[in-house]
This record gives structure tokens, sequence and C-alpha cells, in this order.
């Protein structure tokens, strides 16, 4: 069944459809009739990572505790007591068991992301005799958020290929396609990911403070729900964007002077620095499931040990940043920062007036010539401190390319921008492996470490460092690639012809 199934507006009307179908086919036999099976608000649901939505699938709340979940090839409707923030176990017991669900980490939670008057009719086409030949789905729905939809699951039946042919024809004059209210919940502030804008006739100055101005308040949007415990992906958020605002200055240096590159940079660092343990314990405990089936029967009981004690850690961990960043002194900090940004208080350097993307050029062309002598060095004998030098110089040049290559508007750098993102999304894989390795390897030299627990981090420190053997030696195959991309020649006079703009 095609995923194409979203509608922008609401062009269907149920009895116009049903004189169409009467038109189009006279002597067919068929009727179409429609019943309305729910009409009312409701909140549309998912996690804070919107995978129900990504694969177009929609999931309702009813004040009631009615749920509806609707998608190409599921429509349910279910009444049952929810509560929201509500977890996966709670949503999965409301829920006829889909292949949506089964993916979903039980850690994750489900939130209100918006509210909606929706209408769920059920189409049917009918003989003589009122038996069904083919079904279809229809859910209007109006929302000041998304606007206005209509989504459209069909339903085949066997024997009644005909029916369906005929059904299928009926809707397709209308044109469905993949939903994009998707980006619409993106941008909502409550999930508060990391912004792409970019603004018009800024130099560089006016940029920079406006990209920080937006990580900065997107990374303080997440601090009530990490503070409320709700989902680890508020953490996530609030590190990710702290850690972006730390590159742009470090990696656009001469916007803003030297002191005030220092001041910022150590700011940000503080305001992130206590969260650190805690998103690596996140990590270890939504990835339970995954270590679990890697392990026998036999050290089971001693896994169960272990993440036992990660959640202990976790509780006090938690608390610790928790805290941190209710205090007054953090508040302040925010604020000071969010002021400073605004009311472009910050003293600028000598390329503050210089157009964005030159800055921009110039410094990715810097970058592209460290991280490419970082590449040349790598054999499969090299150290693995060498991949980690790789690994985050790559890093730093992909946030860089990110902000900058947006700007230029030039189709001829998107495989610049892909293998950036491939490399380090392999390189970020062997260091995952690496800090696993480690971590388990301090836990079990812990004092009074039960025996199955100890075999247990034994053999997770076993598969770890397989894992990290296949993350190198994979890197090590894309080196060459990575290699020819960052010296290509079309590449770099692209960007030394963009370094040379100095007008706005």
């Amino acid at each position: 069944m095609s995923t194409e199934n979203w509608l922008k507006g609401h062009p269907i009307s149920i009895k116009r459809l049903s004189k169409t179908f009467n038109s189009q086919c006279p002597a067919a036999r068929l009727r179409l009739e429609s019943e309305t099976r729910y009409e009312g608000p409701v909140s549309l649901i998912d996690n804070p990572n919107l995978d129900l939505s990504q694969q177009q699938q929609c999931l309702f709340y009813e004040h009631d505790g009615t749920t509806i979940q609707f998608g190409s090839d599921v429509v349910d409707v279910n009444a049952a007591t929810l509560y929201f923030p509500a977890h996966l176990e709670t949503l999965t017991a409301a829920l006829s068991a889909t292949k949506y669900l089964t993916s979903f980490d039980p850690l994750r939670t489900f939130l209100c992301l918006s509210s909606a008057d929706i209408r769920l009719d059920h189409i049917s086409l009918l003989d003589e005799l009122d038996k069904t030949h083919a079904s279809a789905w229809l859910l209007t729905l109006s929302s000041k958020q998304l606007g206005e939809w209509q989504g459209l699951a069909l339903r085949e039946l066997r024997g009644f290929d005909s029916a369906f042919g005929q059904l299928s024809h009926l809707f397709s004059a209308f044109k469905f396609r993949k939903n994009n209210w998707v980006k619409t919940l993106s941008r909502d502030p409550f999930i508060a990911k990391v912004p792409t804008n970019h603004y018009d006739n800024l130099d560089s100055y006016g940029q920079v403070n406006a990209w920080l101005n937006d990580f900065v308040a997107c990374a303080q949007s997440n601090i009530a729900g990490v503070v409320a415990d709700i989902d680890s992906e508020f953490l996530h958020q609030y590190r990710v964007n702290l850690r972006k605002s730390r590159s742009i200055v470090s990696l656009l240096k001469g916007v803003y002077d030297k002191p005030t590159t220092k001041q910022l940079k150590g700011e940000l660092a503080e305001l992130m620095a206590l969260s650190g343990h805690l998103r690596d314990l996140d990590v270890y405990l939504l990835a339970e499931q995954t270590y679990r089936k890697a392990l026998p029967s036999s050290l089971q009981s001693g896994a169960d040990t272990l993440f036992n004690e990660l959640r202990l850690q976790r509780e006090a961990a938690f608390l610790t940043v928790s805290k941190a960043l209710q205090k007054k002194s953090t508040q302040r900090q925010f604020s000071q920062l969010t002021k400073a940004l605004t009311q472009a208080k910050m003293k600028k350097g000598p390329l503050a007036k210089q157009a964005m993307v030159s800055t921009g050029a110039t410094h990715l062309l810097s970058h592209i010539a460290l991280t490419t002598d970082f590449a040349r060095q790598i054999t499969p004998t090299t150290p693995d401190e060498r991949v980690h030098e790789l690994r985050i110089a790559c890093k730093k040049l992909r946030y860089l390319a990110e902000l900058i290559v947006p700007l230029m508007a030039d189709d001829s750098l998107q495989p610049f921008t892909r293998l950036l993102k491939k490399m380090t999304q392999i390189l970020g894989d062997f260091n995952d492996q690496c800090v696993q390795i480690t971590f388990l390897t301090q836990l079990s030299s812990a004092p009074n470490v039960p025996v199955p627990m100890a075999q247990t981090i034994g053999a997770l420190i076993f598969l770890s460092e397989q894992g990290q053997a296949r993350a190198r030696r994979d890197a090590e195959q894309h080196i060459e690639s990575l290699i020819e991309t960052l010296t290509d020649d079309a590449l770099h006079r692209t960007l030394n012809t963009f370094a040379t703009r100095r007008e706005k």
C-alpha cells in the first residue's frame, strides 16, 4: 500500500464522491456509502523524535481515552484510559500491535504535540446484497498549527480486484502525497530541534549572533523537559544545541574579538558540563534491549544486575543535573547570554563586517586542509588516537558546512556535504564503541562487583571490541574517497570564489 496518502486542504466531499462514482460506474451494480466513525477535537501525539509521523502515521488522543491510529495500512480506533506523557508500554497496551510500534524503544515517551479537529469516515463499495467489495478510510483534519489535511487509507478485499481498482481510480484524481506537516511539527518550539535559519543581508557578526541566539534559545526551551524527566530526547537536544553553539564560536574565529570568544566558549561549556554523564547513562539504558539480545541466556541475570546499577546511577546523575538547571545562577546565565546576543553587545573581531559567505568559505577551506592532513595519516597501523583526531576534525567541518553551504545555494557542494555526513556517522560509530569499552572497563574495576555482573560486563567488552574493529575497518575503507572529495579542484574553486566575495 502506498504511503503517499495525504492531501493538503479539504477537496473531498463524501456526497460529491458518491455522485462521481455513480456517474462513472452506472453499470457496476455497486453503490458507495459512508459512515462517520469519529468526529471531534483531539490531540496529535508522537514521541519527540516524531517516529510515527515520519512513517506517515497519525496517533490521536481524545480526553475520554479514545485513541485513533491512522495510516496508509493501519486504521485503529480504541477506547482506553491513557495519561500523557504516556510511555510506550502504556500506549502499546491500549493499541493493537502494529509494525509501527514494535521498533520503538520502551523508554520513549509520547507527548501531545498539537490540537486538531478531525472526522474519520469509513467508505464502502457495496453490492445489492450489502456485501462489501472494497473500502477506504478518509480522515479530515483541521488545525491552527498544521492547517487543513485529508488522509486516505484504501482497503483491498480478496477476490474483488475490480472493485478495488474502481475505488482507487476514484481517488487517483486528487493526487495524494506524503505528508509534509512533519516539517511543521519539527519547527515547533516544544520539540526544540536544532534550528537551520539563515538570515538575508547580514554581515558575519549579525549572522553569527542570530545563529547563536537560535541555538541558545532552543537549548533553554528543552530545560523544562529535562527537569520533568519526560524523555531523554530533551537532554539530547539541550546538549546538541549548546555543542553547536560552542562550535560556531570556535570555528568562526575573527567574528568576535579574542576575549569574547574565550568567554563565550567557557560559558557554553559550563552550561553543558554537568549533563555529560547523564547523557551517557541514557544512551546505555536506551540500548539495553540491543545489549541483551547479543548476550546468551546464561548471562541475562548478570545483565539484570548491570542495568539495575545503571538505573541507580542515572537517578543520582539526574538529580544533580536537575538541580543545576533549576538554579537561579543557570537561569541568569541564559538570560544574560540571550540579552547580549539580541542586543548585539558582543565585542566585534576583525571579520565582523565581512560578508558571512566570504567568512564561512574562508574557514571551510582552512578546515578542509586540516581534515585532509588528518585523513592522510590514517593507515591500518595508525593508533586509535589519530582516528579520534580525524573524527573531531570531520565533525567540526560538518558543523561548519551545515551552516555555510546553504548560504551559497550551490548544488555542486552537495556531494561534499553528503560525504561529510556519512564519514562523521562512521567515525561516530567507532567512537561510541571506544567510549563503551572505557565505561564498561571502569564498571568492572569497581570494588565488590558481583560475579554474574562481571561476567556480563566482560562479554559486552568483547562484543564492543569486535564492533570497534568493524567500525575502524569501515572508516579506513572510506578514507580514500574522503581525501578525494576534500582535495577536489572544483570544490576548492567554488569555495575560493565565495571566499573573495565582500558584499553582504
